[in-house]
């Protein structure tokens, strides 16, 4: 858990349940993903690379750079972001510096 009380990390565990259909423990389908942020476009406003970052399965588009696993994901479709001073570089870009 960090400082914020956001769990980032399941320690490499899979959420699981069990199946009221067949009986069975089943992996539990995670709709929401959790990513760090390598690059940004040039109409990023609130983003910085090593930002990490959730967002919905569905937002995400994948890019096939050498299997590299990298997906682009639209800033409007994240859904939260974990880093230090995000507040104070969101009033930087609102005063215009």
């Amino acid at each position: 858990i960090s400082e914020g009380g956001i769990i980032t990390d399941l320690g490499g565990l899979t959420p699981q349940y069990k199946s009221n259909e067949t009986g069975e423990v089943e992996e539990e389908q995670q709709f929401i993903k959790v990513g760090t942020v390598v690059e940004i476009g040039h109409k990023c406003e609130f983003l910085k690379p090593g930002d990490v970052v959730f967002y919905t399965e569905a937002s995400e588009c994948m890019v096939p750079f050498y299997k590299m696993g990298f997906v682009v994901v639209a800033e409007q479709r994240i859904v939260a972001v974990v880093n230090e001073k995000l507040t104070e570089r969101k009033n930087e870009f609102k005063n215009g510096r």
